[in-house]
C-alpha cells in the first residue's frame, strides 16, 4: 500500500471513529430525554389517573391543536392542558376524553374549532370516511331585470365529505348551461344559508363566474400567507412563496371561460352565511365588476385545519383567517356593501344598471 492510501486508510477510520462516537453520544443523549419524556408522561398519567391509551390520545391530540391553531402563541397553554387533563380525569379509553378535547377546542375561543366523535364508516388514523352526497345541490336558473336584461342565479348551498367532487361538476354544470346559449349579462351568486363545509368545490364550479388567478388567501398565525386560486377546473392554495400549488378540487368537465372574464355579479349573504361560505363572498371582494347584497354573515371567516386521531374521530383546529386579493384580512362578520331586506331585487336592479347589461333585453 503507498503512502497516500495509507493516509488516506488512517484518516477514514479516524472520521468513522469520530462519527460512532457523535453518534453514540447524540443516541445515548436522545435515550435519556426520552427516557425523561416517558417519565413525565407517566407523572402526569398517574396524577390523573388516566389508563395509559387513553393518556397518550389526550396528549396526541393536545399537541395536535396547540401546533394547529391559529391563537398558539395568546393562550395559556400549560394552564389549557391542566383544564384537559383535570377534566378527562379517570379516563379508561379514548372514548373517555372526548368531554376534554371539546372543553379544550372551547377554551381556544376562536369560535369556529370543533370536535367530531368517530363515524360509523371511519377508518382509524386514516382520516377517511364514508360521508353522503349534499343534502342540498347547487341550483341554476335564468332570471331577467326589470328591464328584460338576462341574468344567471346561481345557489351555492354547504357541501363536505365525498360528495364534494360531485358538488363542483355539478355547479359548473349548472353555469355551463346557462351559457350555452344567450351568455348572462351579470350573474347572481347566492351563498345565503351556506354554513360551510369545503370551499373549494364551490371555487371550482364557480371558477368561470369568478374568473382565473388568485382569489384571496388564508393567513396564519405566523403571518404567512397561503393564497387561493383558480384556474381552468381548479382550484387550490399556493405553498412555498408560489413554488407549489396544491390542486384541491379539479372540475371534470372541459376548461370553461366566460366572456368577457369579469362580468358583473352581485353576491347575496345573510347571517347563516359561514365558513366556506363566507370565503366564497371573500373570493369575490376587491373583484371588479361585484358587490355583496343582503345582511352581515355569521363572522366565521377562518379556516380549520383537520387532525385525525387513531380513532377516526377528527379536531376541526381554527389555524387561519381570510384575506381578499387585495390583501385585506377579515376577522369577522362580513358586512354587505348594500344592507338589504330584499337583496334579490336590489342585486338585479344594481346589475341592470351596469354597462354589460344595460339596454341588454335579454338578448
Amino acid at each position: 500500500m503507498s503512502r497516500t492510501l495509507r493516509i488516506f486508510a488512517v484518516l477514514l477510520v479516524a472520521c468513522i471513529g469520530l462519527a460512532a462516537a457523535s453518534g453514540w453520544y447524540y443516541f445515548e443523549d436522545g435515550w435519556l430525554r426520552v427516557a425523561a419524556w416517558r417519565a413525565a408522561d407517566a407523572e402526569t398519567a398517574t396524577r390523573y389517573d388516566l389508563d395509559e391509551d387513553a393518556y397518550a390520545y389526550l396528549n396526541r391530540a393536545l399537541v395536535a391543536m396547540r401546533y394547529a391553531s391559529l391563537r398558539r402563541d395568546s393562550l395559556d397553554w400549560p394552564a389549557l392542558r391542566r383544564a384537559a387533563f383535570d377534566e378527562a380525569r379517570g379516563a379508561r379509553t379514548p372514548e373517555d376524553t372526548y368531554p376534554a378535547l371539546r372543553l379544550a377546542l372551547d377554551r381556544l375561543e376562536d369560535g369556529h374549532s370543533f370536535f367530531r366523535p368517530p363515524t360509523p364508516d371511519a377508518s382509524p388514523d386514516s382520516g377517511e370516511a364514508t360521508a353522503p352526497a349534499p343534502d342540498v345541490w347547487p341550483t341554476a336558473r335564468s332570471v331577467t331585470a326589470a328591464d328584460g336584461a338576462h341574468l344567471g342565479y346561481l345557489h351555492v348551498p354547504a357541501v363536505m365529505g365525498r360528495g364534494e367532487q360531485a358538488y363542483a361538476d355539478s355547479l359548473r354544470g349548472a353555469v355551463r348551461a346557462l351559457t350555452s346559449n344567450a351568455p348572462p349579462c351579470g350573474w347572481i351568486v347566492d351563498v345565503r344559508g351556506n354554513v360551510g363545509g369545503s370551499m373549494w368545490p364551490m371555487l371550482a364550479g364557480l371558477g368561470p363566474v369568478i374568473g382565473p388567478g388568485r382569489l384571496g388567501a388564508s393567513v396564519e398565525a405566523s403571518g404567512d400567507r397561503r393564497p387561493w386560486f383558480y384556474d381552468d377546473g381548479r382550484a387550490g392554495a399556493v405553498y412555498l412563496g408560489g413554488w407549489y400549488r396544491n390542486v384541491s378540487v379539479e372540475v371534470e368537465a372541459p376548461p370553461h371561460r366566460l366572456d368577457p372574464p369579469h362580468p358583473p355579479v352581485a353576491v347575496l349573504t345573510d347571517s347563516r352565511t359561514a365558513s366556506a361560505g363566507e370565503a366564497v363572498a371573500v373570493a369575490f371582494r376587491g373583484r371588479r365588476n361585484a358587490r355583496s347584497f343582503g345582511a352581515s354573515t355569521a363572522g366565521k371567516t377562518t379556516s380549520n385545519q383537520t387532525v385525525y386521531l387513531p380513532d377516526g374521530a377528527r379536531l376541526f383546529v381554527t389555524a387561519a383567517v381570510y384575506a381578499d386579493r387585495t390583501g385585506r384580512v377579515y376577522s369577522g362578520p362580513l358586512a354587505p356593501d348594500v344592507r338589504s331586506t330584499a337583496p334579490e331585487a336590489d342585486a338585479r336592479a344594481w346589475l341592470a344598471q351596469q354597462p354589460e347589461c344595460s339596454g341588454n333585453g335579454g338578448a
